[in-house]
């Protein structure tokens, strides 16, 4: 008994230092953002069907200015019009804008996570968040493609439509 305890404990020791070392060691996948003539590429890991990228990186790629505190390991995004701000290992994204002073909470489905010391995020559900922000089109048009548009009008805040019901059969 006291043996099978011991090949338990160790395969459990092993398995955790052997998913420490992926993180540390993780292969990035490349966000390709095109922005007119420029074309921009940023360190991206994709977890199941989500692509999700560094919030830093974006940052830098667009020349929004950014505050990253590393012991909390937050970092506020600061647009003209709006800030937004991530924690590491949190679903919660605090956006506010600085015009009226409006602070909206948004819930993602998954949280962000580290790797090596860059915040990353899922770009599928912080697009609409971004498009706000940047009061430009953004468009994903393939998995690893983010294109910036024109300018557009986006609203302060979010219209919701009443969607028709769907019927299941």
């Amino acid at each position: 008994m006291i043996n099978y305890l011991k090949k338990i404990s160790t395969f459990i020791i092993a398995a955790i230092l052997l998913s420490s070392l992926i993180n540390v060691y993780a292969q990035f996948d490349e966000l390709r953002i095109y922005s007119g003539k420029d074309v921009y590429s940023i360190p991206a890991v994709t977890k199941g069907s989500n692509v999700f990228f560094s919030v830093e990186d974006f940052a830098k790629a667009l020349s929004i200015n950014t505050y990253f505190n590393s012991k909390t390991k937050k970092i506020e995004l600061k647009f003209s019009g709006y800030k937004l701000k991530i924690a590491a290992g949190n679903p919660f994204f605090i956006f506010t804008s600085k015009t009226t002073k409006r602070i909206e909470i948004h819930q993602l489905p998954s949280s962000s996570f580290i790797i090596r010391d860059k915040i990353f995020v899922s770009l599928k559900y912080i697009l609409p968040l971004l498009k706000r922000s940047l009061s430009k089109n953004l468009v994903l048009t393939g998995k690893y493609k983010l294109v910036i548009g024109k300018k557009t009008n986006i609203p302060e805040t979010i219209i919701v439509t009443k969607k028709p019901s769907v019927k299941k059969y």
